[in-house]
């Protein structure tokens, strides 16, 4: 953004911070309050601005330090990341300090699974959240990484545990539970919890029978507010789906569900069509994948009314097209716009897009003009070719082709 006559002739143009900076009383006196946080929030990614704004004045301070300390982030060297501040840690913890208020979103990066060789790092991580965790109490985001929870000091364990404005959990990469019942345990404890996510690294230390596991669930509360899941099904994870979905996805209140389904899998595969169908009208999205050994799982969306945007994330080879195809015809969503998915480039000149574009065109005379499909493809050389096999639905505006892997489809 640059300064309102900062860009004469003869004159270098300036950030509007440089220039609020260098007329600190007269911004302060110019616009009013909301409108101040408006011109700051555009700077929210750009930390050398937000540091010139907090200097502009105490007004300016309170909502630059909002995005200055909204995330915190503690990493330990063992665990590949760069080490995190040591000032700003100590700065948080200090009993003087307002910075830990600030503080919405928490990482934590342990030093890794194994025990041997790392009872330094967990004594210097243990050290660290004893003490900032008393004091972050307004964190609702807690996301942590390469950590055996045993290994936690019970200080530490009780206050995370007691983040009572957390709303967003993610449990991902390398985190180790002594069993299925502790993960469920400890997450109970977060009653408020909107967004979850529990990753393919959960592991635990001790293997249990699954109907012992799923026994657990029903005896504790599980996510009674959750609207999105991000789930990725393994054997650790399993026992999930096992009980009834109704345990913990409360129909007509999640909205968003990505399951991703390993080839390590116990569990019947049919549940999880189940699982998608408890999710009922009030699901908007929906995200699937699965590991190219393991066979697609059928799938009903009859019951998801509302469903808005569903993708595919597994490359999608020829056989798996006409599991799609089915998948398709059962929809019955009259806001229906998105249908992404990404093909297999080994086998794409064996898809049998006619029936796919015919799934499409039968669908709901009332629910097929607003629907869009959209192919990742792994060159834009297949481009002019999926254009001419789902010609029909490129006539009327419904195709849309992404020719770069690494990017969302979007429109």
């Amino acid at each position: 953004m640059i300064a309102p006559g900062a860009a004469d002739c003869g004159s270098t143009p300036k950030l509007f911070s440089e220039y609020c900076l260098s007329r600190p009383a007269q911004m302060s006196k110019i616009f009013p309050e909301e409108v101040d946080d408006l011109i700051i929030d555009q700077f929210h990614e750009d930390k050398k601005s937000l540091l010139k704004c907090s200097l502009v004045s105490s007004q300016w301070l309170t909502r630059s330090r909002h995005w200055l300390f909204n995330d915190l982030s503690l990493f330990i060297a063992d665990s590949g990341y760069k080490e995190h501040d040591p000032r700003l840690i100590s700065f948080i913890g200090s009993p003087t300090s307002t910075l830990a208020h600030w503080v919405r979103s928490l990482e934590i990066i342990g030093p890794g699974i194994r025990k041997e060789r790392q009872e330094d790092q967990y004594r210097e991580l243990n050290g660290v959240l004893q003490g900032i965790l008393p004091r972050l109490e307004h964190v609702q985001v807690l996301d942590m990484k390469y950590i055996t929870w045993n290994l936690l000091e019970p200080e530490n364990q009780a206050s995370i545990q007691g983040m009572q404005s957390l709303t967003s959990l993610l449990w991902d990469r390398a985190m180790v539970f002594d069993s299925f019942g502790q993960l469920v345990t400890i997450s109970s404890n977060f009653l408020d919890l909107r967004t979850v996510k529990i990753g393919l690294g959960v592991r635990y230390a001790q293997k249990t029978d699954m109907a012992v596991d799923a026994s657990v669930m029903v005896e504790v509360p599980f996510f009674p507010r959750l609207q999105s899941l991000d789930l990725h099904l393994s054997d650790f994870t399993s026992p999930l789906i096992v009980i009834s979905p109704s345990q913990f996805i409360h129909a007509g209140q999640i909205h968003t569900l990505r399951l991703k389904v390993d080839e390590v899998l116990t569990a019947p595969v049919n549940m999880i069509g189940d699982f998608i169908t408890a999710a009922g009208p009030s699901l908007t999205s929906l995200t699937l994948a699965r590991s190219e050994e393991l066979e697609w799982f059928p799938v009903s969306l009859s019951e998801n009314v509302n469903l808005a945007n569903l993708k595919i994330e597994t490359a999608v080879k020829f056989d798996d097209m006409p599991w799609i195809t089915k998948m398709v015809e059962t929809i019955r969503s009259s806001s229906i716009v998105d249908i992404s998915m990404k093909l297999h480039y080994e086998e794409f000149y064996k898809f049998d897009f006619s029936h796919f574009q015919s799934s499409i065109l039968r669908m709901d005379p009332l629910i097929r003009p607003f629907v869009g499909v959209g192919f990742t493809l792994i060159t834009p050389e297949w481009t002019r070719a999926v254009h001419l096999s789902l010609a029909d639905l490129a006539a009327c505006g419904k195709l849309f082709v992404n020719t770069n892997p690494g990017r969302e489809i979007s429109w």
